[in-house]
């Protein structure tokens, strides 16, 4: 061989070198910002998954309606049931969101003035999940819901380090109006993700923008669910498997 081609196939060797501890320098990175069992790393995917689905307007995107580990015998949890079931899993997903270094609250949905009609969300196939029912005298059938909204988690990255369960925006400072949501309080550039808990058992997904109503939709007085102005986009069944196996362990204890 000559001293040419020796030194071209050093260069080659110290190239595939250099691009290898690039990749395994990308990936201790995202592994240390993902916890054990993977929440952040899944934020991530399903974040792209979410960006996706997002950009157009309300198609079938998933073909099933439920996790297909559910077992949960679907029914109506009281206001204080639905109080403790919230409380359980937002302990749990604190201690998820400390090892990836996010703060978690439990704002995922509140509004300003509306009419009196239901506030709701769409999931896979076209399918609402009631989140509110301002006025029980409209008439919009029970059936029209595949399921009701229990409660939900917000996921966040703080502008101020906060990691784990947090009351940050609480503070009058952080969160002035309702308008403001979690702009006051979120690194904006990084993924915010709602987790809505509903009774069937299942964890739905919305990567949000940061505002409190951000996912959901009010229909007209009439119960017009093509009520709100331009486009309306879907929740996603979370992949994140420990979150919904978590939530059905936690019904479990209610049926």
């Amino acid at each position: 061989m000559s001293n040419k081609q020796a030194i071209n196939s050093l260069l080659a060797t110290l190239v595939l070198l250099l691009v290898t501890a690039c990749g395994n320098n990308k990936s201790d990175e995202n592994k240390s910002i993902s916890s054990s069992s993977n929440v952040v790393s899944q934020m991530t995917t399903t974040t792209k998954n979410n960006e996706e689905t997002n950009s157009t307007s309300i198609s079938p995107t998933e073909t099933t309606t439920e996790s297909s580990s559910s077992k949960i015998q679907q029914r109506k949890y009281s206001f204080e049931e639905q109080k403790s079931i919230s409380k359980e899993f937002i302990n749990w997903a604190s201690e998820r969101a400390k090892i990836g270094g996010m703060a978690v609250n439990g704002a995922y949905f509140t509004h300003g003035a509306s009419g009196r009609g239901d506030w709701y969300a769409i999931v896979p196939d076209n399918n609402y999940v009631l989140i509110q029912r301002q006025d029980p005298s409209m008439e919009i059938s029970k059936d029209t819901y595949l399921a009701n909204s229990i409660g939900g988690v917000v996921f966040y990255y703080s502008k101020y380090g906060t990691t784990g369960l947090s009351d940050e925006i609480n503070d009058r400072e952080n969160n002035p109006s309702t308008a403001t949501g979690f702009s006051q309080v979120a690194d904006l550039d990084k993924p915010i993700v709602k987790y809505m808990l509903a009774d069937n058992g299942v964890v739905y997904e919305y990567s949000s923008k940061g505002s409190f109503s951000d996912g959901f939709y009010v229909t007209d007085d009439d119960g017009d669910f093509d009520y709100w102005p331009g486009e309306q986009r879907p929740f996603i069944i979370s992949e994140d498997q420990d979150a919904q196996s978590k939530l059905q362990s936690i019904l479990e204890k209610y049926n």
